[in-house]
């Protein structure tokens, strides 16, 4: 599920996507989070992204990033990419 709060997207996840970021490891749950990020803010007026599993807030996936905050667009991290 989605909800808007001013120019923040709040997205819930389910907990079978959340075994499935553990799935790709450190440098994949960056990549995804980021991708997911900056396609949700990209032309949307969202600036920022707060992800959910199954409503609750996690402070880590996989390891390489905090969950709790926000996220905000990257597309330094696109251009740029991981490896």
């Amino acid at each position: 599920g989605i909800a808007v709060e001013g120019d923040v997207l709040l997205v819930n996840l389910s907990e079978s996507f959340r075994a499935e970021i553990q799935s790709w490891g450190r440098e994949g749950e960056t990549l995804l989070c980021y991708s997911m990020v900056n396609t949700l803010c990209e032309n949307t007026g969202i600036r920022r992204v707060c992800f959910f599993f199954e409503g609750e807030q996690v402070e880590y996936v996989a390891g390489s990033l905090y969950w709790a905050g926000e996220f905000m667009y990257n597309i330094g991290l696109a251009e740029k990419g991981l490896g």
